[in-house]
């Protein structure tokens, strides 16, 4: 997305540019504002996604993007009518989605066994739960997948993905968090107290693995 916003940019750039007055006079209409912020939105998401970003300030991440991509969207639609037909489709399947998976994801479920494995920042934590019916129904379960994970007891806005390690035919699901980062931690150290978490949520599963070996 980030190379076809810099090509049209450049491309127009270029033509408006053998004309100086034409250039300036192009600057201050409203709807090419409109795109350098739809632009200057694109530009901010992908400087912000490389993955040690992702891993050391997650909701750094996330939240800006969430803002960010409704930014684009706007803007991008009163930067030119064609681009709002694609804008409205692109973020009403975007919402329909995330509507269903926010509703079943904010549904708790009630942990069924934890066990702390490990000494000292060696910990593992071993976190067994549920499927989700409806998942389980449309056989969404495959082998390699992951999942956004919030334990409300501990946070109720932070989500961390973690990958899943139980066989697609189980009836439950597993992940394994290692001691790792502060949410890592603290989790843990939660875990191995006298009042552990008894809920969590989780929004997925996500991804596949290629199996054509």
């Amino acid at each position: 997305l980030l190379v076809w916003v810099l090509m049209h940019s450049v491309w127009y750039i270029v033509i408006w540019s053998q004309d100086r007055v034409a250039l300036e006079r192009k600057f201050s209409e409203p709807h090419i504002i409109y795109g350098v912020v739809a632009a200057f939105a694109v530009l901010m998401i992908s400087i912000t996604s490389p993955s040690f970003i992702r891993r050391a300030w997650y909701e750094a991440f996330f939240y800006p993007h969430l803002a960010l991509f409704a930014i684009f969207l706007i803007f991008g639609a009163l930067h030119h009518q064609k681009f709002l037909i694609w804008a409205a489709v692109s973020f009403g399947l975007y919402l329909v989605d995330h509507i269903f998976r926010w509703i079943f994801g904010n549904y708790p479920q009630k942990i069924i066994s934890t066990q702390v494995r490990g000494k000292d920042d060696n910990k593992l934590l071993r976190v067994t739960f549920p499927k989700q019916q409806y998942m389980e129904k449309f056989n969404r379960y495959k082998v390699g997948q992951y999942c956004f994970v919030n334990f409300p007891s501990v946070s109720l806005l932070e989500w961390h993905p973690f990958s899943l390690c139980a066989s697609p035919r189980s009836s439950e699901l597993e992940i394994n968090v290692k001691h790792l980062g502060n949410y890592t931690k603290e989790l843990i150290e939660k875990m191995e107290s006298g009042n552990p978490p008894k809920w969590i949520r989780i929004d997925g599963p996500y991804g596949r693995l290629n199996q054509q070996w």
